[in-house]
C-alpha cells in the first residue's frame, strides 16, 4: 500500500469516527489511508449528495469488518465525528463552521481546495473562517 499522506499523521491518535464526503475514487482512497494511519477508528460515516453512490463503499467497507454506514444527514455527522475528510467537486461549500465541535480534523481534496489546499484541526468552531477559511466552508 502507498504510504498515505503526511497530513493524514496531523490526526488525533485516538480518533475513533471518521466521515467522508463524496463518493469518486479520492474519497475511497482517503477512507482506506485513514484507517491505515488510524486504526483506532471504529466508525466511518459516508455522506454524497448521491447518497445512493455511497451504498458499493458502504458495502465494502462492512465485508471488511468495518464499522460503515451512510450519513443521512451532513450537519449531524459533522458534529459527531473526529476526523473529516472532503473530496468532492464541489464549487460551494458544502459544510458550515458552525456543525463542527473543538478538536475535529478536517482535510479537504478537490475543486474548493485548488490553491487553499488545507488541513486544520478546528479549536473552536468559531474560528473556522481563520482556520480554513470563508471560501471553503460558509461560516454562520
Amino acid at each position: 500500500m502507498a504510504k498515505p499522506p503526511v497530513n493524514l499523521f496531523r490526526t488525533c491518535p485516538d480518533s475513533h469516527t471518521l466521515l467522508v464526503i463524496g463518493a469518486g475514487p479520492i474519497a475511497r482512497a482517503l477512507v482506506q489511508a485513514h484507517l491505515q494511519v488510524r486504526p483506532g477508528i471504529t466508525d466511518v460515516l459516508l455522506w454524497n449528495r448521491s447518497a445512493e453512490k455511497l451504498h458499493p463503499l458502504s458495502d465494502n467497507l462492512q465485508q471488511q469488518g468495518i464499522n460503515a454506514g451512510i450519513a443521512p444527514d451532513l450537519a449531524t455527522a459533522v458534529s459527531r465525528t473526529d476526523i473529516i475528510s472532503k473530496a468532492t467537486s464541489a464549487t460551494i461549500p458544502v459544510i458550515k463552521g458552525s456543525w463542527f465541535t473543538p478538536g475535529t480534523h478536517i482535510d479537504l481534496v478537490g475543486s474548493l481546495a485548488g490553491e487553499q489546499s488545507t488541513t486544520a484541526t478546528l479549536s473552536n468552531p468559531e474560528l473556522a473562517a481563520a482556520d480554513i477559511g470563508t471560501r471553503l466552508i460558509g461560516v454562520e
